[in-house]
C-alpha cells in the first residue's frame, strides 16, 4: 500500500506543477469508494516525502471517522479553526468548525466563507476539498470554493 499511496502523491505532486494549481477536489457518489482513504494516505505523503503544506477541507456534513482519526490534532491549539496534525505540514479543517459563519445573514454566508477559505488556504501548497456530489448528498451544502 505504502508505494501506491507514493505513486499517487507523485502524480498528484506533478499534475499540480505542471498545472501551476494547489486545489484538488476529491468526490464521487457513493461512499466507500476510497476518498478518506486516498486523503488520509496521500496527505501525508506529500508533506512528509514532497515537503509540501497540505490542507485537508472536508465539506461533508456528517463527521467522517477515518479522517477525524488520522488527522487527530496534535498538541497545540488551533488557528483559524484549523486542526494541526500529528504530521508535520498537513492540517485538517472540517465544515463544522467554521461556525463563525452560522452567525452571518444568509445572503452574506458564501462571499464570507469564500473569503475566509482564501485566507486560510493562501499559505499551502496544496489544498483537498473532499465532499460528495450533489447527486447523493442530501442536504450537502457546497461553499462557492475556487476548485
Amino acid at each position: 500500500l505504502d508505494k501506491h499511496l507514493h505513486d499517487l502523491a507523485k502524480n498528484v505532486d506533478y499534475t499540480l506543477r505542471i498545472h501551476d494549481a494547489k486545489y484538488v477536489l476529491v468526490a464521487s457518489d457513493f461512499n466507500g469508494e476510497g476518498k478518506s482513504t486516498f486523503l488520509s494516505g496521500c496527505g501525508p505523503v506529500l508533506s512528509r516525502l514532497y515537503k509540501k503544506k497540505v490542507l485537508v477541507y472536508d465539506c461533508q456534513n456528517e463527521r467522517n471517522d477515518l479522517l477525524e482519526t488520522n488527522m487527530a490534532p496534535a498538541r497545540g491549539g488551533t488557528h483559524h479553526f484549523i486542526r494541526s496534525t500529528s504530521t508535520p505540514g498537513l492540517d485538517y479543517l472540517h465544515y463544522d468548525d467554521l461556525v463563525f459563519n452560522d452567525t452571518k445573514p444568509e445572503t452574506e454566508q458564501a462571499d464570507s466563507l469564500l473569503t475566509h477559505f482564501n485566507e486560510v488556504t493562501r499559505g499551502y501548497d496544496v489544498v483537498f476539498i473532499n465532499m460528495k456530489t450533489l447527486r447523493r448528498a442530501e442536504k450537502s451544502t457546497i461553499p462557492a470554493l475556487p476548485i
